[in-house]
């Protein structure tokens, strides 16, 4: 795993913006170019790799790091960051609106202890692009928007009646 993560990490060091490119740290050239480097990342003392074959990544941050650099990393987390916050955001605002939306309360949260355990889980496996991961933002996304329509036409509908009521009195 450390030679690995290693391998990566100097991926990212010689492309910091935009890394070596999808899956580049599976192929053993580079595994033996990148080896020869492992001097620049010391302070954890790893053999060098002895045979031909690439390696996984054993993380989806590395994986990300390596093939798409700091900048690939930044987006990917991103995404992470904020569907789990906005998720959280629905949660909030869905409590409110009554017992028809507490549908939305609950798959909010589920969704945010998937994103939390796809995280955890994600340190030790290389599965920054598996399908399951973009299934569940893809949702999120489709739950954050369809929550706040509702909450925009809660908010007309709250905006009509008080119109109506003002032009009574």
């Amino acid at each position: 795993r450390l030679n690995s993560w290693k391998v990566h990490t100097l991926l990212a060091m010689d492309r910091p913006l935009l890394g070596g490119g999808f899956k580049t740290g599976s192929y053993g050239y580079i595994w033996q170019e990148k080896a020869q480097d492992f001097d620049k990342l010391d302070f954890i003392d790893t053999p060098l790799p002895t045979d031909d074959s690439g390696w996984a990544a054993h993380s989806i941050y590395f994986q990300v790091l390596g093939d798409h650099g700091v900048l690939g990393l930044v987006i990917y987390l991103t995404i992470m960051a904020s569907c789990f916050f906005r998720l959280g955001w629905v949660a909030y605002i869905a409590g409110p609106l009554g017992e028809a939306h507490r549908w939305r309360v609950h798959l909010a949260r589920m969704l945010q202890l998937t994103i939390i355990a796809y995280g955890s889980a994600g340190a030790a496996v290389s599965l920054a692009y598996l399908e399951f991961f973009w299934a569940i933002i893809g949702i999120s996304i489709s739950l954050i928007i369809s929550t706040r329509q509702d909450v925009g036409e809660k908010n007309k509908e709250g905006v009509t009646a008080l119109n109506n009521n003002s032009e009574v009195v």
